[in-house]
């Protein structure tokens, strides 16, 4: 939903970080399968077409390609009860909604741990253009490397 992505692009802009959207499951299991340079995935449980466990499933038994199978993911709902499942079906982190930008922070910190090592967590930086880095890309294509699918907004 274009209002919940706005929300998650101004905070993902605030940390420096690029990101390609997907409105539904199906989406992003697409775009999974025609583009391999993702580092990782910010993913809502609740979404069309496919649901965010399905989408956490396909992931992690391989049917969209070896490489994505192991890929980071952090699964994001408001319902606070799903999040022992999806850690157990293969999730690496849970973010509540409405967004808990520590715990985003924190995900998006153990892809590049040196990346934000001097700044507090519950503070989002604004790094100066030379201070800037990128997440370490799996190709040279230049692609985002996060992928969000995201579609329940009333729920940030």
């Amino acid at each position: 939903d274009p209002a919940n992505q706005l929300l998650i692009r101004k905070l993902l802009g605030c940390l420096d970080q690029k990101a390609e959207f997907a409105s539904d499951g199906q989406e992003c299991l697409d775009l999974l399968e025609t583009d391999n340079e993702f580092d990782a995935i910010l993913l809502d449980l609740r979404m069309p077409k496919v649901s965010g466990i399905e989408v956490l499933d396909a992931i992690r038994r391989g049917e969209v390609g070896p490489k994505v199978a192991t890929i980071p993911i952090a699964v994001m709902s408001a319902d606070v009860l799903s999040k022992e499942e999806v850690l157990e079906k293969g999730a690496d982190d849970f973010v509540m909604k409405p967004i808990e930008v520590k715990r985003l922070r924190r995900f998006l910190e153990s892809l590049e741990p040196d990346r934000h090592a001097e700044t507090p967590n519950d503070v989002i930086p604004f790094p100066a253009p030379s201070d800037r880095k990128e997440l370490r890309s799996k190709g040279s294509s230049g692609h985002p490397q996060l992928l969000v699918a995201d579609h329940n907004p009333a729920e940030l």
